[in-house]
């Protein structure tokens, strides 16, 4: 097997974890609003803080990482990404949630910005494509495949989905 293709798989992988936290984030919101007794307009900054975050500072970010290297840059990304997730979790309100995912935002920014650089430069040009286009069909497939997940349901959302 060419060493090239874990690569790929490594990449898909944070594509996943910026993924998993948007599926579960909007299955959970209610229970969170519920949880930190939350108000419409905190629940959503709560989402907004993260979009914001995530898509400001890609441009600067892909520089960056052209300038101090990708790799160091994508795992600085995975880790503020997990740190941020875990304060996310033990959040006591939701200006402390809302301030986790403004910074777990800025993670997924940087996993974003630096997940097809890396790719671009692991593969030569004649297999580029074949490796985007696994890494983009990874991420897809798992996007398409978080809105059949029973938890994701409008029937589980309304609380009336089986408990089984």
């Amino acid at each position: 097997m060419d060493r090239k293709w874990p690569v790929v798989i490594a990449m898909a992988g944070g594509e996943l974890l910026i993924t998993l936290d948007f599926f579960g984030l909007t299955v959970a919101l209610p229970k969170v609003g519920q949880d930190l007794h939350a108000s419409t307009p905190a629940l959503l900054w709560v989402v907004n803080a993260y979009l914001l975050a995530f898509a400001a500072p890609i441009i600067a970010v892909g520089r960056l990482a052209d300038i101090v290297g990708r790799r160091k840059v994508v795992l600085i990304g995975i880790g503020v990404f997990v740190a941020a997730s875990a304060a996310c979790g033990v959040a006591q309100s939701s200006g402390q949630l809302i301030v986790a995912r403004l910074v777990q935002g800025v993670g997924g920014g940087t996993i974003f910005a630096t997940t097809l650089s890396i790719l671009s430069n692991a593969f030569p040009p004649d297999r580029r494509s074949s490796a985007i286009g696994i890494w983009s069909g990874i991420a897809a497939s798992v996007r398409r495949s978080g809105r059949s997940w029973p938890a994701c349901s409008p029937r589980a959302r309304r609380g009336t989905g089986s408990s089984s």
